[in-house]
């Protein structure tokens, strides 16, 4: 039983369902027994439908599958497996119970520590400066114009009653942008790499942020700041001493691999690999740092530094393994997110789902526009983003599951200060607008892109 436990954690990180603590009898534990493997295949094999259909729509030759991103189709399957569960008389928590805490230990970590590690170093260095103001400053940005912007909305009634912090944390949990389903519609129709890795980069170190971000601001409920300066002295010095464990994490690994023979040895130097991908996670969180800001730094330097120590067979390795383990995380949550919109008892408020989404264009907006009207400044002409690519950022902001799963620990954490009604408000919002980005954003980027494409090749013409 506890293979299966463990199973289920690392593959896609949905805790089952267990009965109460106490006595039982040999005949109930044996019955728990075989309903949490029962649960166990029906999530497994969601999984493998989920991944055999994203087979088939990336071998499709049909044109309007390359419209769809991979996000949606596994969040339809897992809406039709959610309906399917409705109609048996189901509920999801009697199948599974998603787990904020399993998922920042076990599923975020991998795919941070990929999108770093994939990185195309060359790219990335060159624009890194462009890439800090859009990931930083445009994450503060956003945070703080979809706060406000809820909190005064609230007070005119326009929206759902929110208190400032509400509001901000809503603001900062949602500002997490998730564009893999662009990213990916990117590589297929060979858009210019320097857009590819401004968006890339942005939300790689938008996903950090963000996090350290939302975390500065549930302490706020706990009372462990005087104020708004401390809160920000706070935020300030978490992302500099995380990143710099990831550093520090990092180039000892390339050191060790350097200085020894491991590469003799492949099962070892693999081995030791993936300890030192998972070390500086664990080291900032004992640390109360950012376990997040650590590992996406460390998979950086590691990409940069490490990677050419390793043995063609570990980095052929290793390099598989961390996009698998990835891409099997980000699948369970969209599916989750699939099961939970036809399955979960939901709080919808029309109005805050309609302003929230204006809100979040509104500050993308704001976000990339401007800065990206300061990067031109010091850039020469034929350097500079043009109008059509700074649309394509701005159209480009998905949300994902970074944004939901925030949004599910903000009503898992113990606030007494947040009503259960608000708390599910939220999380309703937040799986409206992913659901809306993707679906509409995410779906619309190929005949956008195709449509922009075409038309600069009139005009050339």
């Amino acid at each position: 039983m506890q293979r299966a436990r463990l199973a289920l954690l690392l593959l896609v990180g949905l805790a089952g369902a267990g009965g109460a603590n106490g006595e039982k009898s040999s005949e109930e534990v044996e019955l728990e027994e075989k309903a949490e493997s029962w649960n166990l295949v029906v999530i497994v094999t969601l999984l493998a439908v989920c991944i055999f259909s994203i087979y088939l729509l990336l071998s499709s030759r049909i044109r309007w599958a390359r419209y769809l991103p991979e996000s949606v189709v596994t969040i339809i399957l897992g809406m039709v497996a959610g309906s399917v569960l409705r109609l048996s008389g189901q509920t999801l928590a009697n199948l599974i119970t998603f787990d904020p805490q399993t998922f920042f230990i076990y599923m975020l970590p991998p795919i941070i520590f990929e999108s770093g590690f994939s990185l195309q170093k060359g790219d990335f260095f060159s624009n890194v400066g462009s890439i800090l103001l859009f990931a930083v400053p445009g994450t503060l940005i956003s945070t703080f114009i979809v706060g406000i912007g809820a909190y005064v909305c609230g007070k005119f009634e326009f929206s759902y009653p929110l208190t400032l912090l509400d509001s901000l944390t809503f603001g900062s949990l949602i500002s997490a942008t998730d564009p893999v389903a662009t990213l990916a519609i990117f590589q297929s129709l060979d858009v210019n790499p320097v857009l590819y890795m401004l968006v890339f980069g942005e939300s790689v170190l938008n996903d950090a942020v963000a996090v350290v971000l939302f975390r500065t601001c549930l302490s706020f409920y706990e009372r462990e700041h005087d104020g708004w300066a401390a809160a920000i002295w706070q935020f300030a010095m978490v992302s500099l001493f995380s990143g710099a464990v990831g550093v520090i994490v990092a180039l000892f690994a390339a050191l060790v691999f350097k200085l020894t023979r491991l590469h003799d040895m492949p099962h070892l130097e693999a081995s030791l690999m993936f300890i030192f991908a998972y070390l500086p996670y664990l080291l900032a969180e004992a640390l109360d740092l950012s376990g997040i800001m650590a590992i996406l730094f460390c998979g950086v330097l590691m990409s940069h530094y490490t990677h050419f120590n390793l043995s063609s067979q570990t980095r052929l390795a290793t390099e598989q393994l961390f996009k698998t383990v990835a891409f099997m995380a980000e699948t369970a949550i969209f599916a989750y997110m699939g099961l939970s919109l036809t399955t979960l008892q939901h709080s919808f408020h029309v109005g805050f789902i309609v302003t929230s989404m204006l809100l979040i264009l509104v500050a993308r907006a704001a976000n990339i526009f401007p800065i990206a009207y300061f990067i031109n400044r010091g850039k020469s002409q034929r350097d500079r983003l043009s109008q059509r690519e700074q649309f394509i950022m701005w159209f480009s902001g998905l949300r994902g599951a970074i944004a939901f799963s925030l949004a599910l620990t903000m009503q898992s954490h113990s606030l007494t200060a947040v009503s259960p009604e608000t708390k599910s408000v939220l999380v309703t919002t937040t799986l409206i607008v992913v659901l809306t980005t993707v679906f509409v954003f995410g779906g619309g980027t190929a005949p956008l892109l195709e449509y922009l494409v075409h038309d600069t090749s009139h005009a050339g013409g």
